[in-house]
């Protein structure tokens, strides 16, 4: 394969080689440092990005799906929510890698979205500090 070589989904668009975490050491420290944010159907580790690029790594056992069809189908959705992303290219960088659960292979790909859009909104909107009320001591009366 030549350097050049891009995945084309049926829209003719492009997943860069730049847009995506490739390495096993990539992943593993993810695995080790990243944040964790729970949805239903996926587990997404974020950190920082050590790249000018926002980059993605897919993650899908066959704990999840036996046949690698179903896996793959998974992974291309994953992708396809993540390349959709509103401004994916002009936010700040960072390094994702999602991992699939057992409730993806029932879920439609609408959802995955929605679940990926919601991830991405809240790294836009970080939630504030939730500042804790003093307690109210009873009275000694």
């Amino acid at each position: 394969m030549s350097p050049e070589h891009r995945l084309r989904n049926a829209n003719g668009c492009t997943f860069p080689k730049t847009a995506r975490l490739r390495t096993r050491p990539e992943f593993q420290t993810l695995q080790q440092h990243g944040r964790r944010v729970p949805s239903r159907d996926l587990i997404i580790l974020w950190q920082e990005g050590r790249t000018a690029a926002t980059r993605l790594g897919v993650t899908v056992s066959r704990r999840v799906a036996k046949q690698a069809v179903r896996r793959n189908r998974i992974k291309r959705w994953i992708r396809e929510a993540f390349r959709r992303l509103p401004d994916r290219d002009t936010r700040r960088s960072l390094d994702i890698v999602v991992i699939a659960r057992s409730q993806a292979l029932t879920s439609s790909f609408a959802s995955i979205q929605r679940q990926l859009g919601q991830f991405w909104n809240r790294m836009d909107n970080p939630p504030s500090a939730k500042r804790r009320r003093p307690r109210k001591r009873p009275s000694g009366g």
